[in-house]
């Protein structure tokens, strides 16, 4: 799903001075990356690993860019790749009664300085922005 959903960047110097001469790279589109992003958090068995790959789709869903993109990327996807969208949905509608993960999930951000607040109030924004997603995103065939 990855390959069949991207695109080749060129990268430079501006990225890293070891990047020189300049690379050309494929980078999955933005709504294949939360797609895979959700499923992959499926197949983890540490819970640390599932939190990290929501944190990484949280991140992306909230962003005032990347969000609507990824989330006009999703008809296509669902339309394309229906019952992996219907696993995605079912996780994102999953983790948002998962309170250990949730909790996980806010863990990560605060450490990482990616959110401020109390732990809670963390968990009740993740919860929301997945729940707002939910709602945005296409619904299953």
């Amino acid at each position: 799903m990855a390959l069949e959903n991207s695109t080749w960047i060129s990268v430079g110097p501006e990225i890293h001075e070891l990047l020189e001469p300049p690379r050309k790279i494929r980078v999955p589109t933005i709504g294949a990356y939360v797609l895979l992003k959700g499923l992959s958090s499926i197949t983890r068995t540490r819970l640390d690993k599932r939190a990290k790959d929501l944190v990484y789709l949280h991140e992306i869903l909230r962003h005032s860019i990347l969000g609507p993109l990824a989330l006009q990327g999703l008809p296509d996807l669902a339309a394309r790749y229906p019952i992996a969208y219907a696993d995605w949905r079912s996780q994102l509608a999953r983790v948002t009664s998962d309170v250990r993960l949730l909790r996980e999930i806010a863990r990560q951000l605060l450490t990482a300085d990616r959110a401020r607040g109390h732990p809670e109030a963390v968990v009740a924004a993740v919860t929301a922005r997945l729940r707002r997603t939910l709602a945005e995103a296409p619904p299953t065939g």
